[in-house]
């Protein structure tokens, strides 16, 4: 079983435990299992997230995913989910499900970097994914293969996850 973490989460009921029941189950579900058992991901929960760049959207960033041991192959990870939003210079706070997929989709950016698909360049503005180098001045957020990719399996994994509990019932 992969070692997960979660720090900031101890108001929100249940939070805790099914944050580490989803990161479970997407890192079995996104690779196999000797790599998942291998993975180690601290999970810091806050109500936002400081960032010195302006997120897509202007709604600031709602989560991130960085390696914490080996760049090349890494398999220890911290990330970061917010659980408020700047909407038109409002607070928006995330109900459960949403905050649980946001933690899906950084996990699927875990798993794009622990397999190896997913590394950056020594030059901090390049990023090579699946082989191909990205400059991320040139091409837009919503254009990055690795970003598509999240975006599109965060909901899916939650769904299937959601399933997952009611069939264990």
């Amino acid at each position: 079983m992969a070692s997960i973490s979660v720090r900031g989460a101890s108001k929100t009921k249940g939070l805790v435990r099914d944050i580490k029941d989803i990161a479970n189950f997407c890192l079995h579900r996104l690779m196999q299992d000797r790599l998942a058992n291998k993975i180690a991901v601290d999970f810091f929960i806050m109500k936002e997230i400081d960032d010195e760049e302006e997120s897509e959207g202007g709604g600031g960033t709602i989560g991130d995913c960085e390696w914490m041991d080996d760049a090349y192959s890494p398999k220890e990870f911290s990330v970061r989910i917010a659980t408020h939003s700047i909407k038109n210079g409002r607070l928006k706070k995330f109900n459960r499900r949403e905050i649980l997929e946001i933690v899906c989709h950084e996990l699927v950016h875990v798993k794009q970097q622990a397999k190896k698909e997913k590394y950056f360049h020594q030059r901090k503005d390049l990023v090579k994914f699946r082989g191909k180098l990205y400059d991320t001045n040139k091409v837009n957020y919503w254009d990055f293969p690795w970003e598509i990719e999240a975006y599109g399996r965060e909901r899916g994994l939650y769904e299937m996850w959601l399933e997952s509990k009611k069939s264990k019932k």
